[in-house]
Parts: C-alpha cells; sequence; structure tokens
C-alpha cells in the first residue's frame, strides 16, 4: 500500500467514523426527545381519565343535588334563619314558650353587627322550673342558636324582695312563683 492510498483510506475511515459519530448522536438525541413527548403524552392521558372521571362524579352529584333540592331547601328553612323572614324562628320560640307554660317577648337585636348571625333580645316570663324548662328547650331547638347573655330576675327581687335584684339561673327559688329570664339569642341566619 502506498501512502496516498493509506492516506484515502485514514480519511475514509475517519469521515466514516464522524458521520457514525453525528449519526447516534442525532439518535440519542431523537430518543431523549420521543422518551420526553411519550411522557408527557402518559401525562396527559392520564390527566384526560382524571377529568373524565371529576365531570362523571360532577354530572352525578349534579344530579343527586336536583334530586334533593327540595330537601335541601327544607333542612336550610329549619336550621338555618333567613335574615328577611325571621317568622319561622319567633314562630318557633313562641310554640316552646306555649309548650313549656312561660310567656315570650321577642325583638330583633339593633346592637348585632355579624352579618352571619341574627340577634333577638327575648324576655321570658314564668315560674322558675318553667323558665329552666323553656331554657333546655332553647337549647335543643333545631336552629345553630347561641346564648350571648343570660340573666334571671326573680319576681320577688323585682318587687324589692331580698337579695340581689339580678342573679344567675343557678338558684333554688320556688316554683311557683314568677320570674323573667332575658336573653340575648345569636342565631345562624342566611
Amino acid at each position: 500500500m502506498t501512502d496516498t492510498s493509506f492516506r484515502r483510506y485514514l480519511i475514509t475511515i475517519i469521515v466514516c467514523s464522524l458521520i457514525i459519530a453525528g449519526l447516534l448522536g442525532v439518535f440519542w438525541w431523537l430518543s431523549r426527545k420521543i422518551t420526553a413527548s411519550r411522557a408527557a403524552l402518559e401525562e396527559s392521558q392520564n390527566r384526560v381519565v382524571i377529568l373524565e372521571d371529576q365531570r362523571s362524579q360532577a354530572r352525578i352529584l349534579a344530579g343527586l343535588l336536583k334530586k334533593r333540592a327540595h330537601d335541601l331547601d327544607r333542612i336550610r328553612n329549619v336550621f338555618i334563619v333567613d335574615r328577611k323572614r325571621p317568622i319561622a324562628f319567633i314562630d318557633a320560640m313562641e310554640a316552646l314558650a306555649q309548650g313549656t307554660g312561660t310567656s315570650i317577648k321577642m325583638t330583633i337585636d339593633p346592637n348585632n353587627k355579624d352579618p352571619q348571625v341574627l340577634g333577638f333580645q327575648a324576655v321570658i316570663a314564668g315560674s322558675e322550673t318553667g323558665l329552666r324548662t323553656m331554657l333546655r328547650a332553647v337549647e335543643l331547638a333545631p336552629y345553630q342558636i347561641s346564648i350571648d347573655n343570660l340573666i334571671f330576675q326573680d319576681g320577688r327581687e323585682a318587687a324589692g324582695g331580698i337579695g340581689h335584684a339580678v342573679r344567675t339561673l343557678s338558684g333554688n327559688g320556688g316554683n311557683g312563683d314568677s320570674a323573667t329570664l332575658t336573653l340575648t339569642l345569636l342565631v345562624k341566619a342566611l
């Protein structure tokens, strides 16, 4: 072999090696792009499956809400007081008072500033036993009620009898005596 033929052979081998190396580099780059595209495609397919599942669940929930709209309205009307129409709540409190042998006078509390609750001033009159029973009935009423203020006044004390004019409802007063219970009721409202 001559020197020129060896050079040609060597140049051919180098050029072929560079071409093969370039093709390998392009193949490696393309395989990485294909792998990345495949991963992105799988992620998109998984998101589509999740969104289809959420959509079917939303359709089921929408169907249930349509079927149960009447029940939800009934629950909302029973447990939460409508700020514009609190008459149902006042009627319920009057029925409790009548059932416990007491009388009640209710007014809307003008000092209440919380938009999520409706405040009432309730003055309940009757025997001490009746007032205790009424207080338990208010506690068990089907409304979200909190008592902000409670003042018990025994009829004898109000008339100038012995003792403090105002005391809490834990005393042992007579069952037949007239007494007054003043409550500030905060009721969950829409």
